[in-house]
């Protein structure tokens, strides 16, 4: 740490009055909801794909790692972000001058079918043996020097809440909903069933999901 609470590495990139404001902004705002967005999206996308998807991810830390990264792309918590041009450039013909706020839109960048197949498709499977540098085209913590330095802990909370979520429930959705994604990702209307994995357990015939009535919540 170069100064108390400010890792040496922001300060050299940042400078410490915009290292100090990416630090609040961090935790008063973006950490939170991307948790809760990220988490949402999660828990609503295992519904959809069913109990034996969720088994898989229940018994494998890298492939739930996997579900865990292809919904970041799928659903990033947030809509975009901003650079400020630092020199005169020209992208795809536009002419961009120095001090121009260019806005970028994440979950075009995250569907970008020059760099991910079928990218409408949901498929975990893409992250078991990714190309090179195709981690680093999922924009949903931004990029470069500015990307967001919570991206590791943001995970590691959703991947542990996750295993713990499945560990003990099996999630059914009532219905697919449409997403809305201001002021963060997240399904429209989102109302799943957590129903404990027990022994006794009945059928729901509309899902074709096994679940334990009594124990719902």
């Amino acid at each position: 740490f170069g100064k108390p609470g400010i890792p040496a590495r922001m300060l050299a990139e940042l400078g410490e009055g915009e290292a100090a404001n990416q630090l609040l902004l961090l935790v008063s705002a973006l950490v939170p909801k991307a948790l809760a967005s990220i988490l949402t999206s999660l828990v609503h996308a295992l519904a959809l794909q069913g109990p034996e998807e969720q088994q898989r991810c229940c018994e494998s830390q890298e492939h739930l790692a996997c579900y865990l990264r292809e919904v970041e792309r799928m659903w990033p918590p947030f809509f975009g972000g901003f650079r400020v041009c630092t020199h005169p450039t020209e992208l795809l013909g536009f002419k961009i001058s120095k001090g121009d706020t260019v806005l970028y839109a994440i979950h075009m960048l995250n569907k970008d079918p020059a760099v991910f197949e079928d990218p409408e498709r949901m498929d975990p499977s893409r992250w078991e043996a990714p190309p090179d540098g195709r981690r680093s085209k999922v924009w949903s913590y931004g990029g470069g020097p500015r990307e967001c330095f919570g991206r590791q802990l943001s995970n590691m909370l959703i991947q542990r809440v996750a295993s713990a979520i499945l560990a003990k429930y099996v999630i059914t959705e009532q219905h697919q909903s449409p997403y809305k994604w201001l002021p963060v990702a997240r399904p429209q209307e989102c109302h799943v069933r957590l129903s404990h994995r027990t022994k006794s357990r009945l059928h729901n015939a509309r899902s074709g999901v096994l679940f334990d009535e009594n124990h719902a919540v």
